[in-house]
This record gives C-alpha cells, structure tokens and sequence, in this order.
C-alpha cells in the first residue's frame, strides 16, 4: 500500500472511530438523564396500581384517544428485557487505551466513566497516561475493576488500590508473556493476553 493511500486510510478510521464514541456518549447521556424514568416505570409496571389501571382499560373507563401503551404487557415486558440485556453488555467491559488517543476523545472518555455505576465492572491497564487517568477515576467511584499487569505488580504503595482490595473492588491479574514467542510488540502481546484471557470469563471487550 502506498505511503499516501495508507494515511487516507488511516485518517478514515480516526473519524469513524471518532464519530462512534461521540455518538455512543451522546447515547449515554441521553440513557443516564432518563434514568428516573426507567426506575418509575419498573416500579409502576406489575403494581397494584397498574393492575388498577389495566383494569380500568380493559373496563373501557379510560379515554378512547387516551395513549396508553404501557398498559400494554408484552411492550413494557419488552422494553424491560431490552434494558436488562442492554445493562448486562455495558457492565463489564475491557478498556485499552493507546498513547496516541487524540486529546479530543479524553472528553468523551470521562464521560463514559462519569456514567458507570457500582453495578458495572471494567477491566483495564495502567500503562498509558489515558488508562492511568482511567483507573484513578474506577477507585475514586468505587466501580468494581479488574487490573492487568505485565509481568508483575509495581504499584504496591497506591492507597487507593490498597483500599480497593481491602473492599474487594478491584482484582489485579498478572499476565505472563511466553518467551518461546518472542519479543514482538508489547503493546500488541499485551492486548492479546488480556482478550485471551476474557475470552475465558464473562467479560466483553471493547476497545478505545
């Protein structure tokens, strides 16, 4: 591939990959604003109170033009179940992060972080100065995290880990590279060691 038709290329997925992170956060604003209102309507759904008012539908007490979709039980069971396997792929996700993240992306990034819950569980490195940010912000709201090192544990005097174990917030995996394959890139040992090692779990992964 030429020199100039591979820059294009590259700078192609930059904007792809640009654009899928400012819509994703744009979804997960829009998904943590409408939070009072899912946990309204899973109350309300099932209630007595709701059975009052499917009663009353069912009845024909209520409003011909009146909308009433969430007396609905197949669309509000529906919509439950989609939000349930929408949380269970947002929970537990894999975070890689490399040098060269455009400063552009860190806003968005924070954002993602700033909308996790204690539900949630993120694997990561502490490598790059993006990921180190990144963890820093798991310990501070006490999101469940599961730490990958290479090689061996080093940060033995970070309070905020300290207190994490301490807690059972944080587990630590050393990842081990085989030296029968080589040095290669560390980067590229280290992100497929971590996959291979999800692969094994319950984990997704997605990578930033």
């Amino acid at each position: 591939m030429e020199q100039i038709e591979r820059i294009k290329m590259m700078e192609r997925s930059v904007d792809r990959a640009s654009q899928a992170v400012m819509h994703l956060s744009a979804a997960l604003d829009e998904y943590v604003e409408a939070q009072d209102a899912l946990r309204q309507l899973n109350d309300y759904y099932g209630s007595d109170v709701w059975k009052h008012d499917f009663a009353a539908d069912s009845s024909g007490l209520l409003p011909h033009d009146l909308k009433r979709g969430v007396l609905s039980e197949d669309a509000v069971w529906n919509l439950l179940e989609a939000i349930r396997d929408l949380q269970e792929r947002m929970r537990e996700t894999l975070f890689l992060c490399s040098k060269r993240t455009p400063i552009n992306l860190y806003e968005y990034i924070f954002r993602w972080t700033d909308s996790l819950s204690e539900r949630d569980c993120v694997a990561c490195f502490n490598s790059t100065e993006m990921e180190s940010e990144v963890l820093k912000a798991l310990l501070v709201i006490r999101i469940p995290t599961i730490l990958f090192v290479m090689n061996r544990f080093t940060d033995v005097n970070n309070i905020q880990i300290e207190q994490a174990l301490k807690e059972n917030r944080i587990h630590i995996v050393v990842l081990k590279r085989d030296e029968s394959r080589g040095k290669g890139q560390i980067p590229r040992l280290r992100n497929e060691l971590s996959f291979n090692c999800l692969k094994s779990s319950s984990i997704s992964h997605r990578l930033w």
